[in-house]
């Protein structure tokens, strides 16, 4: 819908006396004021002024005429947008339109779009708002503008013209003295101007006549013009008119003028006063007089209440006086019939012009329901993508509610700008009217904008339950050859009421697909991002694809990288940004996502997404550890909750128990999820009561509550089944794992790790949006799953990702250590997953400084005991000097200098960092002696100790190595073996099992033969 010309066109008013008293008291108030209200009666000249004084100063100019449609503040920023894009030129602007996503920041938005207009227009621009008596009483647009006019930057001068005082919105400007005023007096014709006036109209008028007409009309700008041309024509001059009742005046000689005039300018006149703005092609159309054209031409040039609109086609517009005065004939000229008519047509002319706003201002005041019917369907669309509901409103709102009722697309509109209670009524009316007819377009329409009233609410989902049986019924191959746009929507409102309400719906993948599918579709920008966001939530959190979320993630990056984009799809794509970055571990890149959305929402005045993007952020901040920044965000997020959102505080419960946890405040944790159960429980959201039992089941976990969080465990790893959710499935069983490791029931822990690392592996989960946030236990059951070998490489994956640290001296060598060093036997140096080759001459004293570091490790000995140790000859200075050195060559070779740490003149291996089979056989010797002490009924544990001593002991440690600190490492390392071995093998021959006996001494008699010896 193209905006009328003459809304946003400054008047061209041609033979106007310059009035430069006027001209200079308007540039003085101009200077001490940045806004200057000219309030005067109509007929007073306040247009003429404004436009001789633009004129005269030759300097650019926003000029909008204020109507009963700027009601809506939506229609004033739509053609308040175009006029500002006008008047930038070549200049491109981002001016976003008031859609409904600012209706609770509207403040924000209108500060923002005032100073990003002035900001555009060239310097020095006047903004101009004409005939702003017309804005309905009770419009917001009364509030809003102050706040508007209070944010132009300086250099930016605004004139109101006005029949009327400042609404009282207006009181902080005038309190400030931000207002200057010129009043109707200072706009009434001097006899001077009155007199120069006369000289300029066509034909002499004597001077005595003129005289008359300034005492008559003392200075009145439009009684005078209509006496002087009453005067020129010798019209009679009104007995009882006074000067007072102005409006008898104008009536007087328009009548006495336009009933001198021959019928066929008559007729002209009386055809196209219906038309606010006329053409010359109008004219003809509505008068069917081929000189209309020329009629409306010769009144500008006589300056006959008639302007010519700016523009290379002639366009004209009549003073409001005139324009009422000849409609008022016009009634009665046409009849009542005759009448009906000729406003239809005329609402054809202006529709088909892309001025429909006109058009219905017309059959609403003529109570035209059919057209104004067949209006709304047509435009209805076009308006609400512009955020001008509440014009909807209004045009549906003149109808008669029977009619409305009957007309199922009336309905669906009346539902669309209605609050979403109200709207529930009028779009159920609109979806059974529409399935009766058949109606499949609007059929989904109206089943999307019901669906929508309660994914904007997030209070209660329950009553999702009857549309989702309705979209169940009709199927999802319904949607195929539909406009993408009504594809888009339903499958938006679809996918995310199954996800709230019926997560474990058969269909709910398909529906998954579907919305992906359409991510890509060419619709608008704000819809996509919807979607996306749907879609990625629904796979970093269902499904733990992050491959799949990625890839619509990096689609939604070119679009929200777009030069147009509007706030609302940027604030989206933070969204998406910051939920995939949490899922991925990268907390910068979460922080900024969030913060740069707070911002824009802050910036525009686009609320209610902040609480979402709050959210998020302690996601990212949780995934690395940061809890103070998972707390600052938490915050925040709580100052954005809404009261009716009942799902959005049980998320908001939820994600704090979570920091107590990590934070160790276990009480803090428990109060918090509890206080998430009421409003999970009220809200009706599906998901929202399975994941407080999770974080209830970690909480009782660490309260040494181990049967309560099996059952909470339980309760989330059934939901997770049923709904298909691969992440809270893989997760409950994690935790399950933890809970049988924890009370010493290995064989159970074993078999739930098992099965939670297949799902892990088959779904590609490697990071955790819960148990990961507690890396201490994810790495005991990685520990746990590379002791028995489950995964392998998907846990190595897994350890990777989340940048677990070996969770202490029992951690396995399949654990991807950074460094594993081997001494019992073979030296082994492995750094990453490969060996370590050296060329060429071996490093000997940096390796027999990592031998002596294994070997002496657990002591940390001080840097002087290792000197002396590897240089005895040397004297104290020179020995640590030759540390020093050695110990850098070291450093080099291991490729990480943290890897060996000094500490208080202490030298030793990073034990979370660094595998050393010396370490590892001491925990295994340490473990026996345990299995040992319990008696000689679990033989099982036993054998267990013993295969587990043999496969670290492949040989003698630093065996190729004579220096004494290696010789005395070697003996206490066999004399600690013999002494484990000789009593366990005393008790595996005491309870006959000779094979386990021969196994371990076979194995010893080719690894150390000396040690077997020992052990005969």
């Amino acid at each position: 819908m193209s905006p009328p010309i003459a809304k946003i066109s400054r008047p061209a008013l041609k033979g106007v006396v310059v009035r430069a008293r006027l001209l200079r008291h308007l540039d003085r108030l101009l200077r001490d004021h940045p806004v200057v209200w000219i309030g005067a009666p109509a007929g007073s000249g306040k247009t003429t002024l404004a436009s001789s004084w633009i004129e005269a100063r030759r300097g650019p100019c926003l000029w909008y005429h204020v109507d009963s449609g700027d009601a809506d503040p939506a229609t004033f920023f739509y053609y308040a947008r175009e006029a500002v894009s006008r008047a930038a030129g070549r200049k491109r602007i981002r001016l976003p339109l008031l859609t409904p996503e600012y209706a609770r920041g509207l403040d924000v938005y209108v500060r923002r779009f005032f100073e990003s207009a002035g900001a555009a227009v060239p310097p020095g621009t006047v903004l101009v708002l004409d005939d702003y008596q017309d804005c309905p009483a009770d419009a917001p647009l009364h509030a809003l503008l102050p706040l508007g006019l209070a944010a132009l930057p300086p250099g930016i001068p605004v004139v109101v013209l006005s029949r009327s005082a400042p609404p009282p919105a207006f009181a902080r400007h005038l309190a400030h003295g931000r207002i200057g005023f010129i009043t109707g007096d200072e706009l009434d014709l001097s006899a001077a101007e009155t007199r120069a006036l006369a000289r300029g109209r066509a034909g002499a008028i004597p001077a005595a006549r003129v005289a008359a007409v300034h005492a008559r009309t003392r200075g009145w700008l439009a009684g005078t013009l209509l006496m002087l041309e009453g005067a020129r024509r010798r019209l009679p001059a009104p007995a009882t008119a006074e000067s007072s009742e102005q409006q008898v005046l104008f009536e007087y000689f328009a009548a006495e003028l336009f009933d001198r005039s021959g019928r066929e300018d008559q007729h002209v006149l009386l055809a196209t006063a219906v038309l606010p703005e006329i053409d010359a092609a109008a004219a003809v159309a509505l008068s069917g007089d081929g000189r209309a054209g020329e009629i409306l031409s010769d009144l500008v040039r006589r300056n006959f209440f008639t302007a010519r609109l700016p523009g290379a086609a002639a366009r004209y517009r009549l003073h409001p006086l005139f324009r009422e005065f000849l409609l008022s004939r016009a009634r009665q000229a046409f009849g009542v019939a005759g009448w009906d008519t000729h406003l239809d047509r005329a609402a054809e002319i202006l529709v088909r012009g892309g001025r429909a706003e006109d058009a219905a201002a017309i059959l609403i005041a003529e109570g035209a329901r059919d057209g104004l019917v067949r209006l709304v369907a047509a435009h209805a669309p076009a308006l609400a993508a512009q955020g001008r509901r509440a014009t909807i409103a209004s045009w549906v709102g003149a109808l008669p509610e029977r009619t409305v009722r009957e007309d199922p697309w009336l309905s669906y509109w009346a539902g669309m700008c209605s609050a979403p209670e109200q709207a529930r009524a009028h779009l159920e009316r609109a979806y059974r009217s529409f399935a009766s007819r058949g109606d499949v377009p609007g059929l989904l329409s109206a089943w999307s904008g019901y669906v929508a009233t309660f994914l904007y609410v997030w209070d209660r989902f329950d009553g999702l339950d009857p549309w989702i049986a309705e979209m169940e019924a009709l199927g999802l191959e319904r949607l195929e050859g539909m406009p993408p746009e009504i594809s888009a929507q339903v499958a938006f409102g679809m996918l995310a009421s199954l996800m709230w309400r019926r997560a474990s719906h058969p269909d709910t993948e398909r529906w998954a697909d579907r919305a992906a599918a359409l991510v890509d579709a060419d619709i608008a920008p704000e819809l996509r991002m919807q979607l996306a966001t749907y879609v990625v939530f629904y796979r970093v959190w269902w499904k733990g694809d992050d491959a799949g979320a990625a890839a619509v993630v990096s689609a939604m990056r070119s679009l929200a990288a777009g030069r147009d984009v509007m706030p609302l799809a940027q604030i989206l794509w933070c969204i998406i940004e910051a939920t995939f970055e949490a899922r991925m571990g990268r907390g910068a890149a979460c922080f900024a996502a969030v913060d740069r959305g707070l911002a824009l929402a802050r910036d525009t005045g686009i609320a209610g997404l902040e609480h979402q993007l709050a959210i998020q952020g302690a996601y990212g901040a949780l995934a690395t550890g940061d809890l103070e920044v998972a707390r600052r965000y938490h915050r925040s997020a709580r100052a954005h909750l809404a009261p009716d959102q009942r799902a959005n505080a049980a998320h908001f419960w939820h994600v704090g128990a979570w920091i107590e946890l990590c934070s160790g405040n276990l009480d803090a944790a428990r109060a918090c999820a509890e206080r998430g159960l009421a409003p999970a429980d009220g809200s009706g959201a599906d998901p929202a009561r399975p994941w407080l039992d999770h974080t209830l089941a970690a909480i009782a976990l660490e309260r040494g509550e181990p049967r309560a969080a099996l059952e909470l465990w339980g309760r989330s790893l059934a939901w997770a089944r049923g709904a298909r959710n691969a992440v809270m499935e893989h997760d409950a069983l994690l935790m399950l794992a933890e809970v049988h490791r924890r009370g010493g029931e290995e064989p159970r822990a074993v078999d739930r790790l098992r099965e939670a690392l297949r799902l892990g592996r088959e779904h590609h989960v490697t990071r955790h949006p819960w148990n990961g946030w507690r890396r201490d236990v994810m790495a005991r059951l990685a520990a746990l799953a590379f002791e028995h070998g489950i995964e392998v490489e998907h846990v190595t994956e897994y350890v990777h990702a989340n940048e677990l640290v070996a969770p202490g001296e029992a951690t396995p060598e399949r654990w991807p250590w950074p460094v594993r060093i081997r001494t019992l036997g073979p030296f082994e140096l492995w750094r990453g997953g490969s060996p370590v080759v050296f060329s060429g001459k071996l490093p000997r004293k940096p390796l027999e400084l990592l031998h002596a570091l294994a070997a002496l490790g657990a002591s940390s000995p001080s840097e002087q005991v290792v000197a002396d140790e590897l240089w005895p000859e040397m004297d104290g200075a020179a020995g640590r000097h030759a540390l020093e050195t050695t110990l850098y060559r070291l450093r080099r070779i291991l490729g990480d200098p943290t890897l060996v740490v000094r500490s208080g003149g202490a030298l030793k291996l990073d034990a979370s960092r660094v595998w050393t089979d010396v370490d590892a056989l001491n925990v295994r010797m340490a473990a026996a002696r345990g299995s040992l002490q319990d008696g000689a009924n679990d033989l099982e544990r036993v054998r267990w100790s013993v295969t587990g001593l043999l496969e670290l002991y492949r040989g003698p440690p630093f065996s190729h190595l004579e220096a004494q600190w290696a010789i005395k490492a070697r003996e206490r390392i066999r004399g600690a073996v013999v002494r484990v071995l000789r009593v366990a093998l005393a008790r595996l021959a005491s309870a006959g099992d000779r094979a386990a006996v021969d196994e371990c001494l076979e194995h010893l008699a080719h690894a150390d033969p000396e040690l077997r010896q020992r052990l005969a």
